[in-house]
C-alpha cells in the first residue's frame, strides 16, 4: 500500500479562456482553420463537436511533417472515421455513428492510452491497438500544426510534406465546429490557439461570446442551452467554478516521501514498455521526485542544479541526460513524462519533447519491486550518488504505466489532506 507523510498544498492552474469558441467553415475548397500543435504523446485527448448537413468532410489532420505518422478524422457517408499511423506504413481505422450529417451537433473525443487508441461520437465508442513500433508521434518541432475542416491552398504543390498526401484531396468539411480542445500528454485540457484561417466566420450566437460565466480559469463551454462552465481542471466547482475544492496537491518538505511495494504479489514487475508522468512545482535546485528499480535495474527522475535529470539503467549500461534547456525551480507547475520503449527514451516536459537516446546493452526489460516518490530513507545510496537529498515542493498526478510480459499495470496517485 501507498506509505505517505505529506500535508496538503494549495496550487492552481489557471487556464485563460477564448471569447467564444463556435465558428463555421465555407466548404470551399479553400477553407480550412490551422491551430496550435497538439502533442497527443502517449496518453494525449483531443475532443470537439461538428454540425454538418454535408455527406462528406475532413474533420481534422496533424502528421509528423510529411514522414509516416498521422491522425486524420473525416465525415464519411455521415459517420466519423479515424485514421492513425505510427511508423509501420498501415493505419489503424476506427468508424462510429451513422447519419451524422442531420444538422444536430455531435460529440468527437479521441484518446491515446499507450498502444491503444480510442474514439468515442455521441457516447459510442470503439478502441484498437495500434500497428506501431514507435508510440510518438514524430517530433515537436518538425511535427504539422493541427488543421480543421481542411488544409490550406499551398500543399497541393508541396505533396512531399505531408504523411498522408490524399488529405489534400478530400472534399473540406462544410458546417460549424465548437468547443475544440486538446490534452497535450496527460495535462488538462485548454484551448489551443487559432493561428490562421480562410472561409471561416465566428457564429454570433455563441453564448461563450456573448458573456463567459466561468470563474477561477474555468473552461466555458458552449451548448444549444447556453454557456456551461467546465472545472474539472482547476480545483473549484459549483455553476460558475466560484466554490473552492479540497485541492489535489501535496507538499513535501524534504522529510517525507511515498513509497509502494511492488513486489507485493510476489515478484518484481517485469517490463519493456513503461511511462512515467507527474507534475511539480519547486523552489529548491536538488531533489529525488521519483525513482523505480530492483537493484542494477531503475529509473530515477530528480532535480540537480535546477535541471531535470533522467537515469535508466536496464543492467547493462546507463542512459542519463540532462534537460537543459532552463531552470525549472522557479515556482512554477513543471509536467513531466518520460517514456521508455524497450531500449528507447523520450523526456517530455509541459508538452515538449526535449531528449532522446537509448540505453546500452542489448537488455530492454526493466524490472522493478519498489517505486518512490518525493525521496527515501537514504535517497544518495538508493540513487548511487547521483542525489544527496529528497525533494522540497508540490507533486501532484504522479502515474505510472507498466506494459510487460508479466502484464500491464496502472498507478496513478492523487493527494489531499491528510
Amino acid at each position: 500500500m501507498w506509505q505517505l507523510i505529506v500535508t496538503a498544498c494549495i496550487c492552481l492552474v489557471l487556464w485563460t479562456n477564448c471569447e467564444g469558441n463556435t465558428f463555421e467553415l465555407e466548404g470551399s475548397t479553400t477553407s480550412f482553420a490551422k491551430y496550435t500543435k497538439w502533442n497527443p504523446c502517449t496518453n494525449g485527448s483531443l475532443k470537439f463537436e461538428f454540425k454538418t448537413e454535408q455527406l462528406n468532410g475532413m474533420l481534422m489532420y496533424l502528421d509528423d511533417g510529411g514522414k509516416l505518422d498521422f491522425f486524420e478524422a473525416k465525415v464519411v457517408g455521415g459517420s466519423v472515421r479515424l485514421r492513425v499511423n505510427f511508423g509501420e506504413g498501415i493505419a489503424t481505422v476506427l468508424t462510429l455513428g451513422e447519419n451524422l450529417h442531420d444538422n444536430r451537433w455531435h460529440s468527437v473525443l479521441i484518446r491515446r492510452d499507450g498502444q491503444e487508441v480510442t474514439m468515442e461520437v455521441d457516447q459510442q465508442q470503439q478502441s484498437k491497438k495500434l500497428r506501431a513500433g514507435n508510440l510518438q508521434l514524430g517530433k515537436m518541432e518538425t511535427n504539422s500544426y493541427l488543421f480543421i475542416g481542411g488544409l490550406p491552398a499551398q500543399y497541393m504543390a508541396r505533396l512531399s510534406e505531408l504523411a498522408l498526401p490524399s488529405v489534400v484531396f478530400e472534399p473540406r468539411f462544410r458546417g460549424s465546429i465548437r468547443n475544440l480542445m486538446y490534452s497535450n500528454c496527460s495535462q488538462p485540457f485548454g484551448r489551443p490557439l487559432l493561428l490562421d484561417s480562410q472561409g471561416v466566420r465566428t457564429n454570433n450566437r455563441d453564448p461563450c461570446a456573448k458573456y463567459d460565466p466561468c470563474l477561477n480559469g474555468g473552461i466555458c463551454v458552449s451548448t444549444d442551452k447556453g454557456a456551461i462552465c467546465d472545472c474539472s481542471q482547476i480545483n473549484f466547482e459549483g455553476d460558475h467554478c466560484d466554490k473552492e475544492t479540497i485541492p489535489s496537491e501535496a507538499t513535501f518538505s524534504g522529510q517525507e516521501y511515498l513509497s509502494y511495494d511492488l513486489s507485493n504479489r510476489g515478484d518484481p514487475i517485469v517490463s519493456k514498455n513503461d511511462e512515467v508522468s507527474f507534475f511539480f512545482k519547486t523552489r529548491q535546485t536538488n531533489g529525488i521526485l521519483f525513482y523505480t528499480g530492483d537493484g542494477s535495474d531503475f529509473l530515477l527522475v530528480a532535480l540537480v542544479d535546477g535541471v531535470i535529470m533522467v537515469s535508466v539503467n536496464l543492467g547493462a549500461g546507463e542512459f542519463q541526460h540532462p534537460v537543459l534547456t532552463e531552470k525549472y525551480n522557479d515556482n512554477q507547475w513543471h509536467h513531466v513524462v518520460v517514456e521508455r520503449r524497450s531500449r528507447e527514451i523520450a523526456i517530455l516536459v509541459d508538452g515538449l519533447l526535449q531528449q532522446t537516446g537509448a540505453t546500452t546493452g542489448v537488455f530492454s526489460m526493466l524490472s522493478s519491486n519498489v517505486l518512490y516518490v518525493g525521496g527515501s530513507a537514504n535517497t544518495f545510496k538508493l540513487t548511487q550518488g547521483k542525489v544527496n537529498s529528497n525533494f522540497r515542493g508540490c507533486l501532484k498526478k504522479v502515474g505510472l504505466d507498466v506494459f510487460g510480459h508479466t502484464g500491464s499495470y496502472h498507478m496513478y496517485c492523487t493527494f489531499g489532506h491528510v
